[in-house]
């Protein structure tokens, strides 16, 4: 078995601009192994996960040996997969999703951490693959937003409450 490095995104079939041409995967295997290395600085000040991918047509996604992801291909989180596992067949044209991920007690590192990802196709003769994502990091807010004004002011006393607006120094959602 052949590893070697190559660049995103990983296609055959339906074209995805630059990466790299799977040309002799139809009809002989079913699934790709792909492996990132990246570092984290300040753990503690990771509140979540985003992966974004683009997926033809299914695949699981690992962060240091913990399943964080399945998107397409059966089974419960943390079942086995294998070589000869199917995927869903993908909906086409398919598009780049953003998938919040949690983050369970320990899965980061300082350090080097290793996201891992099998790619799986559809069927052995299926004419297309595709695969790209990117991993990003939110860091948590500690500062609270600040309320620089509210109509009716504060203290004001109204004849007839029908609403409030607020406005803060940041974006805020879920008030």
């Amino acid at each position: 078995m052949l590893f070697r490095s190559a660049p995103a995104p990983f296609w055959h079939g339906d074209v995805i601009p630059g990466g790299t041409d799977i040309t002799d995967m139809q009809n002989n295997y079913l699934c790709l192994f792909l492996r990132k290395s990246f570092v984290v600085s300040g753990v503690s000040e990771v509140s979540t996960l985003k992966l974004t991918a683009l997926v033809d047509d299914g695949f699981v996604a690992w962060i240091n040996g913990q399943e964080v992801l399945r998107v397409g291909v059966p089974g419960d989180p943390g079942s086995d997969v294998g070589i000869t596992t199917l995927a869903a067949n993908a909906v086409e044209p398919v598009s780049m999703v953003t998938y919040p991920l949690a983050i369970p007690a320990n899965l980061l590192k300082e350090g080097n951490n290793v996201l891992a990802v099998q790619v799986f196709q559809s069927s052995l003769g299926s004419s297309d693959v595709g695969f790209e994502c990117s991993l990003e990091s939110v860091a948590s807010d500690k500062t609270p937003p600040k309320v620089l004004s509210t109509q009716p002011a504060m203290r004001a006393t109204v004849d007839e409450f029908r609403t409030l607006t607020v406005s803060f120094n940041e974006p805020v959602r879920g008030v």
